[in-house]
């Protein structure tokens, strides 16, 4: 069974159960009013019977009424609109039925304005207005759940939309240093620029195919990671000494681009400002977050000179920042701090999550 008859299935209880529920009340209603005007009620059976047959057109006529309703109120200004057809069709329903009764009972001789006007209330008028309500309580609550699905669906393309605006400017911002690292080897060692060249490639190639999903599997992010390594040992060589502890399966989701900004900071602003440095140390493990709801924790290290006490992010790491928390909200964090005794250490907290 799909999803659409399992809805129209529902729709149908639903309005099968307004049906009685209010056949009931009214029901109740009728026989409390003249338990109190003439001391004998009728019997409750008999009277919930009646009040059925006289609801039984409100099964037919609310589908009809629910459907130009949602036609209309989903147009722009609709809800006004149908409102003010509402409120219309409501005085004409009443209108008509005054009129039936005038009739009536002129017919018999009795007519007056008071006699009407009582029997219209008394026979007529609650009916419709408890319809008109019904009416208008279930169009408006799909009213609602249509307003909220739009909303919802305008900040699922806001965010999709901020995400590949980050991953835009993350980059240029890329290339701009793998270039100038190029440059400076273009003189001293062109054998070592042109394997650079070459890693520079395949790197900007897995970029650019790996960023259109907002997460992907951490094997695919630590693949992207060895090309731009292998950039790198190119251009540090032998002083470069890599560490790394994976503690999570390749199928936990990351977002696209996560570590390759990280392991970039340590280079750019720990390798290539202090020549005695070479280490550079990737961890990921799990966490407990302070909600209970399982976390994970990206760790990068190097023995650099160390951010400023104040430490303010660049393109990479406020990119990087920018992405997590558009993606996670207030569940992702990016913490950039001094490494004891010596360096920076860059910490990303994300939600824990695998491939289904």
């Amino acid at each position: 069974m799909n999803s659409k008859v399992r809805n129209w299935i529902f729709r149908l209880a639903c309005l099968i159960f307004a049906w009685l529920a209010v056949s009931a009340v009214l029901a109740e209603w009728i026989r409390l009013s003249l338990r109190i005007a003439t001391g004998n009620a009728p019997p409750w059976r008999s009277t919930f019977a009646s009040q059925l047959l006289v609801w039984s057109p409100w099964l037919v006529l609310a589908p009809v009424a629910l459907a130009l309703g949602r036609r209309w109120v989903h147009r722009p200004g609709g809800l006004a609109r149908w409102t003010l057809r509402m409120v219309a069709a409501l005085f004409v329903a009443l209108g008509l039925n005054v009129g039936f009764v005038a009739w009536e009972l002129s017919s018999r001789g009795t007519w007056s304005l008071e006699a009407t006007l009582r029997v219209a209330v008394a026979n007529g008028a609650l009916p419709v207005l408890v319809h008109a309500f019904l009416i208008a309580l279930l169009v408006g609550v799909g009213w609602g759940r249509q307003q909220a699905r739009l909303r919802r669906r305008r900040h699922e393309l806001w965010i999709e939309a901020r995400r590949e605006a980050l991953v835009a400017k993350l980059r240029p911002h890329f290339l701009f240093n793998a270039l100038n690292a190029v440059a400076a080897l273009v003189d001293r060692d062109p054998p070592a620029a042109r394997r650079m060249l070459a890693s520079v490639g395949d790197l900007l190639r897995g970029t650019l195919e790996g960023t259109d999903r907002p997460e992907v599997p951490l094997g695919e992010e630590q693949t992207l990671l060895s090309r731009y390594l292998d950039v790198e040992r190119v251009r540090y060589g032998d002083r470069l000494r890599w560490e790394e502890e994976i503690l999570v399966p390749d199928d936990t989701l990351v977002p696209p681009l996560l570590l390759q900004p990280l392991v970039e900071n340590a280079f750019h602003h720990g390798l290539a400002r202090d020549r005695t440095a070479g280490l550079v140390r990737l961890r990921i493990e799990g966490a407990g977050s302070e909600e209970g709801e399982p976390s994970l924790r990206v760790t990068v290290e190097d023995d650099g000179p160390g951010p400023p006490p104040r430490p303010r992010f660049g393109i990479g790491l406020g990119s990087t920042r920018d992405r997590l928390e558009v993606l996670y909200g207030p569940g992702a964090s990016l913490r950039l701090g001094r490494r004891e005794p010596k360096g920076a250490v860059v910490e990303a907290i994300l939600p824990w999550r695998r491939v289904p």
